[in-house]
């Protein structure tokens, strides 16, 4: 290669560098979309309003939130991680995907520690036993003894089948020694009123949108499977102060992106993420919630995390028999 032919080429690698570097330096340069699995209104959906709100604020640029419901999230996932990873499609992520890769994962449209990219670990809600106040039920020992002298008289109710809800109440009935018969629901709302009315036992439900119903005095909150107790219900026990071990489930929310995102916009993106749960207005409006903050490090960390909490709901699945046919 002649010397007029190299100038020739560094001059035009120089121009492609330095026309590809705004588009690194200046994200987001046009609005984000973040995709929620579920419907508006609910804590997957509350959880993304707050969260795009702080981004919006940090880099100056809108996050729009667009609902996508359907499949326990799983719609949403698949059509994110068809977008391009460019950064400006998101995924505000949520438990449904690792309860569904462990207890069905030939129905997902994206794996999540397979078909998407790990972006942060946001936050955390643990899952809590209800009963109805027209049950008579005070205490968990209360629903023990019920269910031991009605060996086919105690059900709990549960948003639907094969969802972290439905498989902590197996797991609860296997370690009380229990029999109790699940009633699955489409959703929390229909659950709910079944409670209230006293058409079943008990329920479960996350702490977020069990809290309302709980203060309204309709339903007693009994325990929390959580280490420890709630700063939203400090008088309601755990599980483990009862006596039951490795009672620890809930409901995680974080952002994926679609796989082919570059490893350094993730990494922006996550650093981005936690210094907006920083952010004592964003931290207050998710604790009201009864939402608890937890960050991941790195994309890597909450990439791990998803993979560990998809291991202990196999666990739950095997330990508690659940049939993927009923």
């Amino acid at each position: 290669m002649n010397a007029s032919a190299l100038k020739i080429v560094l001059c035009a690698l120089s121009l492609a560098i330095c026309n590809s570097a705004p588009a690194q330096t200046n994200y987001p340069s046009q609005p984000v979309k973040v995709v929620v699995g579920f419907a508006p209104g609910g804590s997957t959906d509350q959880v993304a309003r707050i969260i795009a709100d702080g981004m919006a604020a940090r880099l100056n640029q809108s996050f729009v939130v667009e609902n996508r419901p359907g499949a326990s999230g799983n719609l949403a996932a698949g059509q994110v991680a068809r977008a391009h990873g460019d950064g400006y499609t998101l995924l505000l992520s949520a438990v449904g995907l690792a309860t569904t890769a462990a207890f069905n994962p030939e129905i997902l449209q994206a794996h999540p520690t397979q078909d998407l990219a790990p972006v942060a670990l946001l936050a955390y809600t643990p899952n809590v036993l209800l009963a109805s106040d027209k049950s008579g039920f005070k205490s968990v020992a209360d629903v023990i003894e019920y269910g031991k002298k009605n060996p086919d008289g105690l059900s709990f109710g549960h948003s639907g089948y094969g969802g972290g809800l439905h498989l902590t109440g197996e797991i609860f009935s296997v370690r009380s020694g229990v029999k109790m018969t699940q009633v699955p629901y489409k959703g929390v709302a229909p659950m709910m009123q079944d409670l209230l009315a006293g058409h079943i036992n008990i329920g479960w439900d996350n702490l977020s949108t069990a809290l309302p119903v709980a203060r309204s005095g309709k339903v007693r909150a009994l325990a929390i499977a959580a280490p420890n107790r709630s700063p939203e219900m400090p008088d309601v026990p755990t599980f483990e102060e009862l006596g039951y071990k490795n009672m620890d489930f809930g409901a995680w929310f974080g952002m994926h992106a679609p796989k082919s995102i570059s490893p350094k916009l993730a990494k922006t993106l996550s650093e981005q993420l936690s210094a907006v749960l920083d952010d004592e207005k964003v931290r207050q409006r998710i604790a009201a919630l009864g939402i608890q903050i937890i960050k991941s490090k790195s994309p890597e960390a909450f990439l791990a995390y998803v993979d560990s909490n998809i291991t202990q709901w196999k666990e739950v699945v095997d330990q508690a028999n659940v049939k993927l046919n009923k």
